[in-house]
């Protein structure tokens, strides 16, 4: 299994308070970033185990999503957590969810300026960048910014460079039944 992405996210400082009554239990608030939340507009390009499905099933390699990241903590180590995440692929939203992902159907859209178009700007400082993300016709949140510089991989926000805890739950198929699995 193999990744590449595009991403656009936008960082922002809500209410710590806020933030943590999207923590599940057992996770607590980021003891570095506790107000901190990054949305996050990507397409992925994945390949499976079949080398040749770019070229049999192109629609299979990639998808778009939309993920909403909050910090937590787990015994005392920072992480981020997955708030919920939209998706526009199948495949994606199914290995998501048994990951531990909170994955609904949606559409991303983002800017993409291509290399080749001469008409399209060289994706640096004073270009500006935006991203959607809708759900049965109705656009749920949207965001932009201007690229003011470029910047090297340790000045990433920290909440985007740390592991993530996501929460796989199975509720009982019986009323009132133990979780399938936890």
């Amino acid at each position: 299994m193999a990744f590449a992405t595009e991403h656009l996210c936008i960082s922002y400082e809500s209410d710590p308070e806020a933030v943590a009554k999207y923590l599940p239990e057992p996770l607590k608030p980021s003891n570095n970033n506790p107000a901190q939340v990054i949305i996050d507009f990507g397409k992925w390009y994945c390949l499976w185990d079949e080398p040749d499905m770019p070229t049999i099933n192109p629609e299979r390699t990639s998808y778009n999503e939309t993920v909403i990241w909050i910090g937590c903590s787990y015994e005392g180590q920072d992480a981020r957590f997955c708030v919920q995440t939209w998706v526009d692929k199948d495949f994606s939203l199914v290995r998501g969810l048994i990951m531990g992902f909170n994955k609904k159907i949606g559409e991303t859209y983002k800017t993409t300026y291509h290399p080749l178009n001469p008409g399209m700007p060289k994706i640096g400082p004073g270009v500006g960048l935006s991203g959607y993300v809708a759900s049965h016709g109705e656009r749920l949140m949207q965001g932009g910014m201007k690229i003011e510089k470029e910047i090297s991989f340790s000045e990433i926000p920290e909440m985007m460079r740390l592991g993530q805890i996501n929460l796989r739950y199975f509720p009982s198929m019986e009323p009132d039944g133990k979780p399938s699995s936890m």
